[in-house]
């Protein structure tokens, strides 16, 4: 998807002679020695018929043997090789391709014809939607069922496989004897890739291609694959650990987050709050397109906190990378509380000492005006003129509110969603109108990015919606999000951290971060308008129309970025249905 596309995976059969080029039989048999041919000589081409270059990238074995991999390693030319090749071309931010890769090994490779098959993957993407490293080939096998030989692409130099406005992942389908593609499919049903195996076998086999089988339906809509997406979507499983906060499942801590959350004398406004921009009664939103209930009006919409403690990053553009940090970047906004850690550390031993003792344990001497002034953050002058164990000390007060609220925030939950329960096997949870209306979601490619209990891969998107007004301009999203992310004092690396361990590799701003931003997830979306970024959009009809027709044109002054093409222009016949299936989506939100 970014820059243009997005992590891309190409899973193409490897052959397991790794290769060489003389080996034994793969059939169970007697060795029988074999010298391969050399590749197929062009012309080459991506079309039906055409003959696939011959490519070589960094990658690691189906064992996790790093090593180059190359498309050669695919060809059958000796006894016992699989003469059918599938090349999967995936993203590992994708839904629709995490869930096919998952499913190998009881689905393609199951079937009669499964020992004729090989799977070769490239990853030109990681999760994020960055282009990927060595070690993503790694990480994306351990996502597959069974592992396949893998390679990177950050170049993705696969791009003239990819078909215009396809949906992932896309598949080629090979006869391996020759590299010649027999089918280009874009996010096909497990049944149409079966069938297409099953034609390049009976042209192998000097034989008839066999009629397609009547596809079997779950609740007479969702083919295999789909269903296994349906049943993904079922939220039951608590939010993981958090060892980055010691505190994050503390009772006591839970609860002085409560107060620290709702608390306005955090600011020296005394009318700014957590709770200012992130209502219950508005699913821990505010209702407005960009929120005006701090010190000054901020320029993005304020999201939904509902189901916060499952997201990989916080905020639109991802400038956060827990919970606790998140929840330290408002206060010392200058547009939102217009505070400091000083003047919060003052407040917190002001009002909330006991509760504050019984879990973070003693606070700093704040009653000593000589060491700690009434506010002042990192700039400012009473701060910089504090004794370094002072500043510490200070901070470290500042760092455990964030805790305390990210404690709180991860009780947040949502129950009593139908899909939950359609998901769970209870087919009268939804209507049939819902049910046809999932059916269009998945028509529409829009699971590639929404999936799994919270419908979001977490990963940065450019679709351009538009920033929510003239006066800022363009907002790069993620591209300016990731120097902030680097600077920042309380990421999961820094000795604020209760596990260090957690750190990532810092990401890099590039052309593909350009008017990214975090795909929302979208439990309550109906109750959560106004949409985008920019709030611009009150009605969910209108935010399906502009994601089909590619998002803002060119040269709009309110967004920037080229629209990914990986979202495909639905037929307008779709909206309507989707926008009936993602008015089902609403939970009783609980705290």
């Amino acid at each position: 998807m970014r820059r243009g596309a997005p992590v891309l995976l190409l899973l193409l059969g490897a052959c397991s002679s790794g290769g060489s080029n003389a080996h034994g039989g793969r059939d169970g048999g007697a060795a029988v020695s074999c010298i391969e041919p050399g590749y197929p000589a062009g012309p080459y081409g991506a079309s039906a018929g055409a003959t696939l270059s011959d490519r070589t990238w960094t990658g690691a074995t189906a064992d996790g043997v790093t090593q180059p991999v190359s498309l050669h390693d695919a060809l059958a030319g000796c006894p016992g090789d699989p003469p059918a090749l599938v090349v999967r071309i995936d993203a590992a931010w994708c839904g629709t391709c995490r869930s096919y890769a998952a499913h190998a090994r009881t689905r393609l490779l199951a079937s009669d014809v499964g020992s004729r098959v090989r799977l070769f993957d490239v990853v030109a993407f990681d999760r994020d939607n960055a282009p990927a490293s060595a070690g993503d080939a790694k990480d994306w096998q351990a996502s597959e069922d069974p592992p396949t030989e893998t390679a990177v692409d950050p170049a993705f130099t696969v791009s003239d496989l990819v078909p215009p406005s396809s949906q992932l992942p896309v598949m080629l389908v090979v006869d391996a004897r020759t590299m010649t593609i027999a089918a280009t499919l874009a996010n096909p049903s497990e049944d149409a890739l079966e069938q297409a195996v099953r034609g390049v076998l009976a042209s192998v086999d000097g034989v008839a291609a066999p009629d397609a089988p009547a596809p079997v339906l779950a609740d007479g809509r969702f083919t295999r694959d789909q269903w296994d997406l349906v049943s993904q979507m079922e939220l039951s499983d608590p939010p993981a650990p958090d060892t980055s906060n010691q505190y994050a499942d503390s009772i006591p801590a839970g609860a002085l987050g409560a107060k620290l959350f709702a608390e306005t004398k955090l600011s020296p406004s005394n009318t700014v709050a957590c709770r200012s921009c992130h209502e219950a009664t508005l699913q821990m939103s505010d209702g407005f397109p960009t929120s005006p209930e701090g010190v000054g009006r901020v320029p993005r919409n304020s999201p939904s906190l509902t189901l916060v403690a499952y997201t990989r990053w916080a905020f639109w553009d991802g400038r956060a990378d827990s919970l606790w940090s998140q929840a330290l970047g408002p206060p010392e906004n200058a547009n939102e509380f217009g505070s400091s850690r000083l003047f919060i550390a003052h407040a917190v031993a002001q009002l909330y000492a006991p509760e504050y003792e019984t879990v973070f344990g003693p606070l700093p001497p704040l009653d000593d005006a000589s060491r700690f002034p009434p506010s002042g953050k990192p700039g400012d002058p009473a701060y910089e003129a504090m004794a370094p164990a002072d500043q510490q000390a200070v901070t470290q007060v500042f760092v455990d509110v964030g805790k305390a609220i990210e404690a709180y925030e991860r009780t947040f939950r949502g129950v009593g969603a139908g899909l939950d329960a359609y998901a769970g096997g209870l087919a009268s949870a939804l209507t049939d109108a819902q049910k046809d209306g999932l059916l269009a979601f998945f028509q529409a490619g829009c699971a590639q990015c929404h999936y799994g209990p919270r419908l979001t891969d977490d990963a940065f998107h450019v679709l351009r919606f538009p920033a929510g007004s003239l006066q800022n301009g363009a907002d790069p999203g993620r591209q300016a999000g990731i120097p902030q992310l680097v600077a920042s004092d309380f990421d999961l690396g820094s000795a604020w951290s209760d596990d260090t361990s957690l750190a990532r590799i810092a990401p890099v701003a590039g052309a593909w971060t350009l008017g990214a931003f975090k795909t929302p997830q979208i439990r309550n979306v109906a109750l959560t308008a106004p949409y985008g970024h920019g709030g611009n959009y009150e009605n969910l009809a209108d935010v399906v129309e502009l994601i089909r027709t590619g998002g803002l044109p060119a040269g709009s002054a309110l967004t920037e970025g080229t629209t990914e093409p990986w979202v495909v222009s639905f037929d307008p016949s779709l909206d309507a249905p989707i926008t009936t299936f993602l008015q089902s989506l609403d939970m009783n939100f609980t705290h």
